[in-house]
């Protein structure tokens, strides 16, 4: 049986506190546990009142340091970002939003009445993805290095929180929706692992 079920976040919804920093982090005392150190598989962000992978904060640095950091944060994100602004421009000049029966987030709606308001939207969010774009890169990369080496206890488990709620704002959704992404242990509702370590230990990449 996996640690994490996902009976916590059945979807994700991004506010103004998923990229903010200095909270408290609770762990989830009443749910799984990993399977190598006992110890509680979920820990809660109170700010967001998301929960999330509770890895160690020790562990956390060095994955955000070198490896979302140098290789996801940089290189990884460099060229996604270039990709994914790229595939959106595409889509705002081709007016894609407006002539095509399918959204973005992938929902069906050929059966459903024409929405102008919802479609509006799903531009407006597109065109400010473009212009994030390079200010999304300087934030990934400043949370990899800066927020991770933060000497309060939990500045590696803020800077995980913001450097997965970038991702999912630019991208579109939660890898578990669908979505791409660089880091999926550090998202909410996490299931697995970059490298396929077993989401059950503790210490897994």
């Amino acid at each position: 049986m996996s640690a994490i079920s996902g009976e916590h976040n059945k979807t994700v919804q991004l506010s103004v506190n998923s990229f903010l920093p200095g909270g408290n982090w609770t762990p989830y005392t009443k749910g799984e546990v990993f399977s190598d150190s006992k110890t509680p598989a979920w820990i809660k962000d109170e700010k967001s009142g998301a929960f999330y992978l509770n890895q160690p904060t020790d562990c956390l640095r060095f994955k955000l340091f070198f490896l979302t950091g140098i290789l996801a944060g940089g290189i990884g994100n460099g060229v996604s970002l270039t990709i994914n602004g790229f595939y959106r421009t595409v889509k705002v000049l081709s007016l894609s939003h407006f002539i095509s029966p399918i959204f973005s987030s992938g929902e069906n709606q050929a059966d459903k009445p024409y929405q102008i308001k919802e479609r509006v939207i799903a531009c407006a969010k597109d065109v400010l993805r473009i212009v994030a774009t390079p200010f999304a890169l300087i934030a990934l990369l400043f949370v990899s290095f800066a927020v991770s080496l933060s000497p309060f206890e939990n500045g590696p488990r803020d800077a995980a929180k913001i450097f997965s709620s970038i991702e999912i704002a630019m991208y579109g959704g939660t890898m578990e929706e669908g979505y791409f992404g660089w880091a999926p242990c550090y998202q909410p509702n996490s299931t697995f692992h970059r490298f396929g370590g077993d989401i059950n230990n503790e210490r897994a990449y």
